[in-house]
C-alpha cells in the first residue's frame, strides 16, 4: 500500500467510528456511544496467536468522555489494545438521573480465524453497543529467511 492508501483508510475508518457513534445514540433510552474508533488486532497479537476475553471497566465523566479504565482477562498485550481503543470513546447518557462518573463495562472478544494470509486485511469488528466489541481476524503469515546455503 502506499501512503495516499493509507491516508484514506485511516479517514474511512475515522468517519466509520463517527457514524457508528451517532447512529447508536439516535432514539436511545440508555447509554450510548457518541464516538469510537475502529477497533485494532495488532499484528504482533496475531503472529502470538493470541486470542481470548478482555473486560474492560470505564468510568465516564459528566462530559462524556472515559476518565478512568481498567480492564482484566486474556495476554496483557490484548488488554492494551481494548484500553487504548476505550479512552477514546465518548459517550452519552440521555436519562436526566445519571450520576456522573458512571461505571460502564465493555467486553471485547478478540478471535483468531482462517488460515495465515500473505495479505493483510483489516480485521472485521462486530459491534453490539454499548456492552460488546468481537474482533476476528486472520493470522498473518510470519516470513522467515532460508539460511541453508
Amino acid at each position: 500500500m502506499n501512503d495516499e492508501s493509507h491516508i484514506v483508510t485511516f479517514v474511512l475508518r475515522a468517519g466509520l467510528g463517527i457514524l457508528l457513534g451517532q447512529l447508536a445514540c439516535w432514539g436511545q433510552q440508555s447509554l450510548c456511544v457518541r464516538y469510537l474508533p475502529v477497533p485494532t488486532y495488532s499484528r504482533l497479537a496475531r503472529m502470538a496467536r493470541l486470542e481470548g476475553v478482555v473486560n474492560v471497566s470505564v468510568e465516564i465523566g459528566a462530559d462524556g468522555t472515559v476518565v478512568n479504565v481498567s480492564s482484566t482477562g486474556a495476554h496483557s498485550l490484548l488488554r492494551h489494545e481494548a484500553e487504548e481503543n476505550v479512552r477514546q470513546w465518548t459517550f452519552q447518557c440521555p436519562a436526566r438521573d445519571c450520576k456522573f462518573p458512571f461505571t460502564h463495562r465493555i467486553t471485547y472478544v478478540y478471535k483468531l480465524a482462517g488460515d495465515n494470509r500473505y495479505e493483510d486485511p483489516p480485521p472485521v469488528v462486530k459491534l453490539t453497543l454499548p456492552d460488546r466489541v468481537e474482533i476476528t481476524s486472520h493470522p498473518p503469515t510470519v516470513e522467515t529467511q532460508n539460511r541453508s546455503k
